[in-house]
């Protein structure tokens, strides 16, 4: 095991870096991931949004085929 001493470790703290010195530490990637996660989140409820939209309109374009069909005569 590999033994790290106080001011290495008190500086992987104040740069937020891992334990290799890298920026992959856990906060960091769990940040990432979070923030991630938040984006596909959005996302999915924009498609949603725009399909239930989009669902809205058919149902009144259909409406007002039926009632231009009715009108006309036809049964």
């Amino acid at each position: 095991m590999i033994r790290r001493d106080e001011s290495e470790i008190a500086y992987s703290r104040v740069n937020n870096s891992g334990i290799d010195g890298t920026f992959w530490s856990y906060e960091n990637v769990s940040l990432i991931v979070a923030v991630i996660e938040k984006i596909f989140v959005v996302v999915m409820y924009f498609l949603l949004l725009l399909e239930l939209h989009e669902m809205f309109f058919e149902m009144i374009a259909q409406t007002f085929a039926d009632n231009q069909f009715i009108r006309n005569g036809n049964p």
